[in-house]
């Protein structure tokens, strides 16, 4: 029998009698944006929600995924239809509300848990402020970042996205959001500007839309994804994140320094 782990898929009843026992709360973050011929809108949100089940049934009882935010920071996809994008304010303030909201209910420690690139920087500025000025203790995780030496033993790119690397991750973990069928390789090209691929070397940041990097939105070859590949990538992914929150649950709570603290909006 699968280990109750998941928030949305309990009663009030059933969370209060759990949440004495939770140390930690993921939450699952992604985007709704194309991911080429091949993979379905939802892959980034599917990716990061079961990656996050994944591990908080490693832990369980101490961890509980909350409510996964489905859209993210995806203005560089706006022009393949279907897209949809949050902007970097109502990202941030969502996420921060839900914490606070759980917070509330006593859950001392968060993992913020991203599928997208794209939401990284507003990730990590939201994590800054929750513990400086609110006392809380949160942290972001992207997990492609935190196994990129595994995914360089499949692919020599810095870049993940509609790729092997994806689409193995599904077929390993949610095989509905993969076209088997349409699999196809990535067309992209160089980047416009020098020193901005940080496949040799970055150094430069410039936010291009995804078409300028590659027309039909994948990078890599999706043909040459597997499950095994996916399931290789998952278990170093739970190896690594396992270590990281058996040490981030055991600290004590995060105090905000005094006349820091800001209240909690209503």
């Amino acid at each position: 029998m699968e280990k109750p782990v998941v928030l949305s898929e309990m009663t009030w009843p059933e969370a209060k009698a759990r949440l004495p026992k939770v140390k930690l709360a993921i939450l699952p973050i992604g985007s709704f944006e194309q991911h080429g011929p091949h993979l379905s809108f939802e892959t980034d949100s599917v990716i990061a929600t079961e990656l996050a089940r994944r591990l908080a049934a490693q832990h369980f009882p101490r961890i509980l995924v909350g409510p996964a935010l489905p859209v993210g920071l995806s203005n560089h996809h706006m022009h393949f239809p279907g897209t949809a994008t949050l902007s970097a304010a109502a990202f941030t303030a969502v996420l921060a509300d839900t914490v606070r909201a759980f917070s509330a209910h006593g859950i001392p420690r968060f993992l913020l848990l991203n599928g997208h690139g794209g939401n990284r920087g507003a990730l990590s500025v939201l994590c800054t402020e929750l513990r400086y000025r609110e006392g809380i203790s949160a942290a972001v995780c992207t997990w492609f970042e935190l196994v990129r030496d595994v995914i360089q033993k499949f692919i020599p790119r810095r870049r993940v996205h509609a790729d092997e690397i994806e689409a193995s991750m599904g077929l390993f973990l949610a095989p509905r959001i993969v076209r088997q069928g349409a699999l196809a390789r990535g067309q992209e090209h160089p980047d416009p500007h020098p020193f901005t691929d940080p496949g040799s070397g970055g150094g430069v940041e410039v936010p291009y839309f995804w078409e300028e990097l590659t027309p039909s939105g994948a990078y890599g070859d999706a043909r040459r994804a597997s499950a095994a590949i996916g399931e290789a990538l998952t278990a170093a992914f739970l190896e690594r994140a396992g270590a990281f929150v058996e040490s981030f649950m055991g600290l004590s709570p995060a105090r905000a320094r005094p006349g820091r603290r800001t209240a909690p909006r209503r």
